[in-house]
């Protein structure tokens, strides 16, 4: 189930920067032949990875970081694209998938989700305060993603500033009232708050959106097979 999940992930999001990379390859690449010879073999590359990663995601990153990594060797800081996805398959154990994303960075400094994703790589290597710096510059750069508050929020929970970290959840809901994980991460926020009222009402109306179960919900009487 959870492979299932990760796959369509996945190619969820290897469509979007695919669409995005095509567009943004015509404005870099009008001819191929009139490229340096550099140049047109990172675009062969990069191509080549964005066809592995659409063609065969059960290799799960690793000929397409391959190829990446090969398309910034001919052509270092010209595609953002590549050095994101390198350090999308790389973060969980490499650290240094930090760098990739300053690279991607410098290359597109205004794109709001590059900085949500370093700030998820910060917080996994538990640089709490550089994960708060990133989303907030996310913010800056798109105040209007319910996605990048409810981030926020999860990052402020884990520095144990549980009101606040509420209060990003509610302007989550404000943004997008169907967000079900917003519910269900400030019906928690409302148990370390001792509001436990206000969590029930909250992880009620999570489960009616689709949220699957949290043990936390059997202090307001629901039960998993609800």
């Amino acid at each position: 189930m959870l492979q299932t999940i990760f796959l369509w992930t996945l190619w969820f999001l290897v469509s979007i920067h695919s669409a995005q990379a095509t567009d943004l390859s015509k404005h870099r690449v009008d001819h191929i032949s009139h490229l340096t010879s550099d140049t047109a073999k990172a675009h062969q590359y990069y191509l080549k990875g964005l066809e592995i990663l659409t063609t065969n995601p059960d290799d799960l990153g690793g000929k397409a970081v391959e190829a990446f990594r090969k398309a910034n060797r001919h052509r270092p800081s010209f595609y953002w694209e590549t050095y994101y996805w390198i350090a999308y398959f790389t973060y969980f154990k490499d650290p240094d998938a930090l760098y990739e994303m300053d690279e991607a960075i410098n290359i597109v400094p205004k794109k709001a989700s590059l900085y949500a994703f370093r700030a998820t790589i910060k917080l996994h290597w538990r640089d709490n305060l550089g994960a708060l710096s990133d989303i907030h510059w996310a913010l800056i750069f798109d105040a209007k993603d319910a996605k990048f508050y409810l981030q926020r929020a999860l990052i402020l929970k884990r520095m144990s500033l549980y009101e606040e970290a509420k209060n990003d959840c509610t302007t989550a809901l404000a943004l997008d009232p169907n967000y079900t994980k917003a519910y269900a991460e400030r019906a928690l926020l409302y148990l370390e708050l001792g509001l436990k009222e206000a969590a029930c009402a909250d992880f009620k109306q999570a489960k009616a959106l689709g949220f699957g179960w949290t043990y936390q919900m059997k202090e307001c009487g629901m039960s998993y097979e609800e």
